[in-house]
């Protein structure tokens, strides 16, 4: 009996937390593509943050006026004590979110004009939370999009350096 309370609680903990899941999968979100989607006129991707400012809420803002600029190709590292915005950063080239003033662009283009899809399929993040999911190195991979080929699955974990590493397992891409 104490068991099968002890069930019923979880239970109900689990339908209360579904609901709350659901509820937040079905909240629309307010970035939406521009009504005519822009596409960089050029291969090389530079990206530059023009004096951006933004806030999670209207009093608390993260980043200030901030400028820079990097170059296609260049490797820069974005450091700071817990707080200070680097991530921040990283979600606003992706348009997780939109700068409160000020413009994120690629390309010489405000990523406010581009479409979604052709941002977040040119560009990538390594978060510093790692998510992994049960299943294969290779189903992990293919989490990131559906449907790839074994040569691009390859592709991109020797993209990131991991390729080496994942053949050294005994099972490969198929180790768990």
């Amino acid at each position: 009996f104490l068991r099968l309370a002890n069930l019923t609680e979880n239970l109900q903990k689990a339908t209360a937390s579904a609901e709350r899941v659901f509820e937040l999968l079905d909240t629309p979100s307010n970035i939406v593509d521009p009504p005519a989607p822009l596409t960089p006129p050029t291969s090389r991707r530079d990206i530059e943050f023009v004096d951006v400012t933004f806030g999670y809420g209207p009093e608390e803002s993260v980043l200030q006026e901030v400028s820079f600029h990097i170059e296609d190709g260049e490797t820069v590292a974005l450091v700071g004590i817990t707080g200070v915005g680097k991530s921040t950063a990283c979600h606003l080239i992706l348009r997780m979110f939109d700068v409160t003033a000020g413009a994120v662009r690629i390309s010489g283009v405000d990523v406010r004009q581009l479409s979604l899809q052709w941002l977040r399929e040119h560009v990538g993040l390594v978060s510093q939370d790692v998510f992994l999911f049960s299943g294969t190195i290779k189903e992990n991979i293919l989490f990131g999009r559906p449907g790839a080929t074994d040569y691009a699955i390859e592709q991109a974990a020797r993209a990131v350096g991991a390729h080496n590493f994942i053949m050294r397992l005994e099972n490969g891409y198929d180790s768990f």
